[in-house]
């Protein structure tokens, strides 16, 4: 089977961008014919085709024929309907932030819609139109993400990332969940003054 899982762009290194590279690796192992599309290019897809993952950067490199579509952005989907008419579309609905990340709202672009969170089944269900909606959870590469042993600052091995290299913050640090890209961010607490 020819798949084509397509993103806006893969310029750098964030959630919905690993999570395309983790499905398109494991769907290489299960012997599918898997190509990785985006607008435009930079990190994630050098770092995507030095893995092996075929990346096309544009329209040049996408197979003539597809049998199904993975698509992360509205953008995208519409896109690839227009290029390949009648073929079936999987919408990964992966953030609520941008709304370019939402599921298209025409009829009949994407026969399905991925979440895989409880706040994006919500989000996503409270849109206009009717879809199917599936709950997945996060895929985690157990080979990939198996513990190391030895110090957990120690550093990535080479050809990783360079987010992946960088030293995490010292753990004395007080963080919450962020809405940013980047997931955690500084709790600033404001000095209290005592009258």
């Amino acid at each position: 089977m020819e798949l084509v899982l397509a993103t806006h762009g893969l310029a750098g290194i964030g959630g919905s961008e690993t999570y395309l590279w983790a499905v398109a690796e494991q769907l290489q192992r299960l012997g599918h014919g898997v190509t990785v599309h985006a607008a435009t290019g930079g990190a994630m897809s050098e770092f995507m085709a030095g893995r092996g993952v075929p990346v096309a950067i544009g329209e040049r490199g996408l197979p003539e024929v597809c049998d199904a579509i993975l698509v992360q952005d509205a953008g995208m989907a519409y896109a690839l309907a227009d290029r390949w008419p009648g073929t079936p579309q999987l919408f990964r609905a992966p953030s609520a932030l941008h709304d370019f990340q939402l599921p298209p709202q025409l009829p009949g672009v994407a026969a399905a819609v991925v979440v895989c969170s409880d706040r994006m089944l919500e989000h996503v269900s409270a849109l206009g139109g009717e879809r199917e909606i599936v709950r997945l959870r996060h895929p985690v590469d157990t080979q990939r993400l198996a513990p190391r042993g030895g110090d957990p600052r120690a550093p990535a091995p080479r050809g990783a990332p360079r987010q992946l290299r960088e030293r995490a913050p010292p753990r004395s640090a007080r963080r919450d969940l962020g809405r940013g890209r980047g997931g955690l961010r500084e709790r600033r607490h404001p000095r209290r003054r005592h009258p």
